[in-house]
């Protein structure tokens, strides 16, 4: 119940409209854009906003080792004289990014999001505005460190974005907050060639690949080039099937072990399918055209 002396206090318009735009440049990659008021605690830890309008508002605060969770300041149906807000320890992640062969990554691109970030179209409004403190990303220095600060919440996911390596996604809880390592793989590359049974490239077979399991299709379908070639730049480290499919020729499947920056290749063979032709016919048994 200490009044916090100096805390910068911020007040960011949101609506459900304004979530689903950040949303939006979360999936794309870009730094949402809040519009935002600030102003400062007195000694008694009272702060004063001008310029608010008669809408809603996620009130934060942000102090020296202190942070809080958004809280939900409706003006829509006019004017609270008296709102309160609770600030805790600020939560902090940090770590350090690596390769396969434990050398440090740097310039790779954080992104610390909330937990819940998926479900967030489906949260009340008060609680998915926790997002708007999650505005930017951090990038690793020459020794692969990062770090986030002034984290109000206590369940974040990290994303890595990296044009040599793979995105690496992981859900971190405050009560693992100790320093993250974080390990990037670089892609692996599926490529290959589509044949007949004569040896001949095969043009237009469409080739895809998947878990061994079955289930979702990871990669493609591509269609092979008029050499037969195909060629999957960013295919997932380990057992895949491989599956190649022409209307003339049939289909085919093999699994293929796909590992870290190696050029998996694989040579596809498809046999003629069978062709059914259909005539149609008059009651004599005469063809028609």
């Amino acid at each position: 119940g200490t009044p916090c002396v100096g805390a910068k206090v911020i007040a960011t318009e949101i609506s459900r409209e304004i979530l689903n735009a950040w949303l939006v440049d979360f999936e794309k990659g870009k730094d949402p854009d809040p519009v935002s008021l600030e102003t400062t605690t007195g000694l008694d830890g009272l702060f004063f906003f001008s310029g608010l309008e008669d809408k809603k508002y996620a009130i934060r605060v942000e102090a020296d080792g202190f942070a809080s969770k958004c809280e939900l300041l409706d003006l829509s149906d006019g004017w609270i004289t008296n709102f309160s807000i609770e600030v805790d320890r600020e939560k902090t992640v940090e770590g350090v990014v690596n390769d396969c062969a434990g050398n440090p990554v740097g310039e790779v691109q954080l992104y610390c999001v909330p937990f819940f970030l998926g479900e967030i179209s489906q949260l009340p409004l008060h609680e998915a505005c926790d997002l708007i403190v999650f505005s930017s990303g951090v990038s690793t220095d020459e020794f692969g460190c990062f770090k986030f600060e002034m984290l109000p919440i206590e369940r974040v996911t990290l994303f890595s974005d990296h044009a040599d390596y793979m995105p690496v996604e992981k859900k971190v809880e405050f009560s693992d907050y100790g320093l993250q390592k974080i390990v990037l793989k670089k892609p692996c590359v599926v490529k290959g060639k589509v044949i007949g049974k004569n040896g001949d490239p095969v043009e237009n077979a469409s080739v895809q690949y998947r878990h061994p399991q079955g289930g979702t299709i990871l990669g493609g379908p591509i269609l092979t080039q008029e050499d037969g070639v195909f060629r999957f730049d960013t295919a997932p480290e380990g057992i895949l099937s491989l599956q190649a499919v022409h209307r003339d020729f049939g289909n085919t499947a093999c699994r293929v072990e796909a590992r870290t920056g190696c050029e998996n290749e694989q040579e596809l063979v498809l046999t003629e399918g069978v062709k059914l032709k259909i005539f149609v016919v008059d009651g004599n048994g005469n063809p028609l055209e």
